[in-house]
């Protein structure tokens, strides 16, 4: 009854809400991510009072109803496959889910009809509620339903979005697409599936592990700093330090081009003299040599500029006599190195 009297108004907010969104749509997902997608949530991890009432009232009627009347929940979703909206795929998926043991030859069929169900999923979890779908129907599923289910995995090659013009970001959509194939054949389990199918998993899984379907209370935070301290750059050979600097100049304020977790070397001038400094301290020539040559670094704010007096250090000269060289200014010639 709830369905039959509220589903309407459902479908007009959710159409309300993908008219406004501005987000650049793409063939191999359903409309509505990241602003119309459902965190479905099993009924024993639900709390007493749900952060989201309107949109666990719905998931609840949907999953009573395949339940209770697995008939009436098929005729529902035959009803509302066609609507191009991610949530509603992501309700009747559940509810195929919850209905396995008595829908899982139907939930095969209608999973193959539209391979962009193979992304059902939220931020927390891509493409997991395809996956858990999976998890409950395979069990049921003949022998010759695993072969459909493998053979249209394996022809899984959604285009990349139009959007997508690095070829950086082109290859992680490839690896996205590889991943998906992986889980979605892991779903079914590898000791139901053929021989090619199991090559498959074994490879991707040493290849991409479980990175592109990992959940966002998975990922770990923590500092992100430079990836060389003082200590080590004393230790380290001047090449070495200098091709660091030419390769991750200050122009990359904290962000490392090619890591994200990883951060700059040196991300401003002011980092730069702080750590010559130190490297000054330990070993005065080393850090005479390098203020000088990172100076010439391309891209790199000449250590000179930043921080003049921020320090000095006593040198012993090889004609015996002391004397406080400006390891910010000058160059290694001028200190007399």
């Amino acid at each position: 009854m709830f369905l039959r009297y509220i589903w309407p108004w459902y479908v007009a907010v959710f159409s309300e809400i993908l008219a406004c969104g501005d987000s650049e749509s793409v063939e191999h997902i359903f409309p509505g991510q990241d602003t119309l997608e459902t965190d479905l949530t099993p009924a024993e991890a639900r709390s007493a009072s749900p952060e989201k009432p309107v949109m666990s009232a719905l998931q609840i009627a949907v999953e009573k109803l395949a339940e209770k009347s697995p008939e009436g929940f098929l005729k529902w979703a035959d009803e509302n496959s066609h609507r191009e909206m991610l949530a509603v795929q992501q309700l009747i998926a559940r509810g195929y889910e919850v209905a396995a043991d008595s829908l899982a030859s139907e939930a095969l069929e209608w999973l193959l009809l539209d391979q962009r169900r193979f992304q059902l999923g939220t931020a927390h979890g891509l493409r997991r509620t395809t996956i858990n779908l999976a998890r409950a129907s395979a069990p049921h599923w003949s022998s010759e339903e695993i072969g459909r289910f493998e053979t249209a995995v394996h022809s899984y090659d959604p285009q990349a979005p139009d959007y997508l013009k690095e070829p950086k970001r082109r290859k992680s959509f490839a690896d996205m697409v590889r991943a998906t194939k992986k889980d979605l054949l892991q779903a079914v389990g590898v000791e139901r599936l053929g021989p090619k199918s199991r090559e498959l998993v074994a490879t991707e899984q040493r290849a991409l592990g479980d990175r592109f379907d990992c959940s966002i209370g998975q990922i770990k935070g923590g500092f992100i700093g430079s990836p060389m301290e003082a200590t080590a750059m004393a230790k380290a050979k001047d090449r070495d330090i200098l091709k660091i600097f030419r390769e991750i100049p200050d122009s990359t304020n904290w962000n490392h081009p090619s890591d994200w977790m990883r951060g700059c070397l040196l991300y401003t001038s002011h980092k730069s003299s702080a750590l010559i400094c130190a490297i000054a301290a330990r070993s005065p020539w080393a850090g005479c040599r390098l203020k000088g040559a990172t100076s010439s670094a391309k891209g790199t704010a000449s250590v000179s500029t930043a921080r003049p007096s921020a320090c000095s250090i006593p040198v012993r000269c090889p004609t015996g006599k002391s004397r406080t060289v400006p390891a910010l200014r000058g160059t290694p010639e001028e200190t007399g190195s």
